[in-house]
């Protein structure tokens, strides 16, 4: 029901009307002025005035594109030395990796040596043990006398070089 209210009301309402009459009133009342006005306009006047906008807006554009060509040559000129500038940048960059790469490669090279024991550094050997994990008992049947913790521990190990399992220094 209110959108038939919306339209009825909408339909019904005179003020676009008024306002068109407004326009054409205005119009009406305006039009005779202007027209009086233009027929007392010298066109060789109008044409006069125009010639020297037009000449001074082709000198404005001149000067600009004239101002735009002294840029453009100056932003060229920047850009080819930023450019320069970036290739020496790159060119030291790759330089100076190239030498991390071959350091890193020389020391690589070392360690693999002392890994393999080709070398007469300090011998670093490393022992590995395997450590039995027992199941958790389970909650219902649970094995008398039995610590699970003990399981757990590792019985061998490794140690540090000149020492003994105990922790003592030979």
């Amino acid at each position: 029901m209110a959108l038939a209210e919306d339209v009825r009301k909408t339909l019904t309402d005179p003020t676009p009307l008024y306002f068109a009459a407004g326009v054409i009133d205005k119009i009406r009342q305006e039009a005779p002025g202007r027209l009086a006005a233009a027929r007392e306009t010298d066109t060789r006047e109008l044409q006069e005035k125009l010639a020297r906008q037009a000449k001074e807006t082709q000198a404005k554009v001149s000067e600009t594109l004239t101002g735009l060509d002294a840029d453009i040559k100056r932003l060229r000129e920047q850009a080819q030395q930023y450019a320069l500038q970036g290739v020496g940048l790159a060119a030291e960059y790759a330089v100076k990796a190239k030498e991390g790469y071959d350091e890193l490669a020389v020391r690589g090279r070392g360690a693999v040596a002392s890994w393999r024991g080709e070398d007469d550094g300090p011998e670093v050997k490393v022992e590995r043990t395997t450590v039995k994990v027992a199941e958790p008992p389970q909650e219902d049947e649970p094995e008398p006398g039995r610590n699970a913790a003990a399981e757990t521990a590792p019985t061998g190990g490794t140690t540090a070089p000149g020492t003994s399992p105990k922790g003592e220094e030979s």
